[in-house]
């Protein structure tokens, strides 16, 4: 290969597990362009049996974890021992780069290891989230570490950039903002589908972080039903709690990436509650495909939704969200105009191609 990136998945994660919750398909789209182009690319991965996927990947090359470390342990250790145990893989290529802080360590190793360039790519600021676990509470040091030692630091958005370089003392030079992207070739407006003004659409983590027990309280007694697509640990919970407040909510579970667009295409408003935010994808594909969006106004929202102008941003309790949601509700030129607003922006600003640029550009 004349020039070849080594992409190191978040620790733990495999390409299994992105398959299983219909991530793949939305993932691999940026690296088939890269394949197309002449660039190799290889998946650093923690499933065993990832390598079942190469065949639909296109020319990605996936490096398994091998079932040795096939544990929690083993997952811990295979990270740390990682530049070693695929020496030959990483010396084929002349970049590594992170998928997400956490696990960055052991693109920082393979690429001291071994002499390569070294991008550390961030979804999110780890450290800013709340530690669920031991490695959690690792976040600050693991970030620090791992951005003096990067070549370039790729964030989502100014606000990260902006926290990273102050915490970190970093060159502002050396740290860039490559957006997410949304596939606008599946993600946009289709017309020819209804759209139900009666029920709002939530996509994501079922989670404290989604607040969507306020999201609940602010639907109670507007006559407006929720379609919720995702799982989490608070199912349960919210189901109760939907049925005690008489909102008529659907569960529909998880769902594949390429079933979203016309699941979104069938509604007319979007929701996102949430108290904190990377940055939010399902935010912009509902965005794409023209829906009118509530968002809270939160880290993360609030850099994507221009409020009054490409959606509503609403203070995160249930006296604001339901505000914003009831304004829709009696608006349809409303919905219409901030839908229309926010297709534009995001087939605009962030379609694959915008920011392959963006990241070509950064090279």
């Amino acid at each position: 290969m004349s020039r070849a990136l080594a992409l190191v998945f978040t620790q733990g994660v495999s390409v299994e597990q992105w398959a299983a919750q219909g991530l793949l398909e939305r993932e691999r789209l940026p690296y088939q362009r890269l394949v197309k182009r002449g660039v190799g690319v290889l998946w650093f991965t923690y499933g065993a049996g990832d390598k079942r996927y190469e065949a639909e990947l296109r020319g990605i090359e996936i490096v398994p974890m091998p079932r040795l470390f096939d544990s929690r342990l083993g997952r811990l250790a295979y990270s740390l021992l990682l530049p070693w145990v695929r020496a030959r893989e990483f010396r084929r290529a002349d970049t590594v780069k992170t998928n997400q802080m956490k696990g960055a360590w052991s693109a920082v190793l393979a690429a001291r290891r071994h002499g390569k360039r070294l991008v550390v790519r961030t979804g999110y600021t780890w450290s800013l989230f709340p530690p669920a676990g031991l490695l959690d509470r690792l976040a600050p040091l693991v970030e620090r570490w791992a951005c003096a030692a990067a070549d370039e630091v790729q964030v989502t958005t100014e606000s990260q950039r902006a926290y990273l370089i102050a915490r970190h003392r970093l060159a502002p030079a050396r740290v860039r903002v490559i957006p997410n992207f949304v596939d606008t070739a599946r993600f946009s407006p289709a017309p020819a589908l209804a759209r139900r003004d009666d029920r709002v659409i939530f996509i994501g983590r079922l989670s404290a972080q989604k607040n969507l027990e306020t999201l609940l309280a602010a639907l109670a007694g507007t006559g407006l039903g929720l379609d919720l697509y995702g799982d989490g640990p608070l199912r349960e919970r919210l189901e109760a709690r939907a049925a005690a407040l008489g909102v008529p909510a659907s569960f529909h579970g998880r769902v594949s990436n390429a079933e979203l667009p016309a699941i979104l295409n069938r509604h007319a408003v979007f929701v996102l509650p949430s108290l904190y935010e990377g940055f939010p994808k399902a935010l912009l594909e509902a965005m794409a495909c023209g829906l009118a969006v509530v968002a809270a106004d939160a880290p993360g929202n609030r850099e994507l939704v221009e409020h009054g102008r490409t959606g509503l941003l609403a203070a995160p309790t249930s006296g604001g969200l339901r505000a914003a949601l009831i304004s829709l509700q009696a608006d349809a030129a409303l919905r219409g105009r901030l839908g229309q607003a926010a297709a534009t922006e995001a087939s605009g600003r962030f379609s694959l191609e915008s920011v392959a640029a963006l990241e070509a550009h950064a090279r």
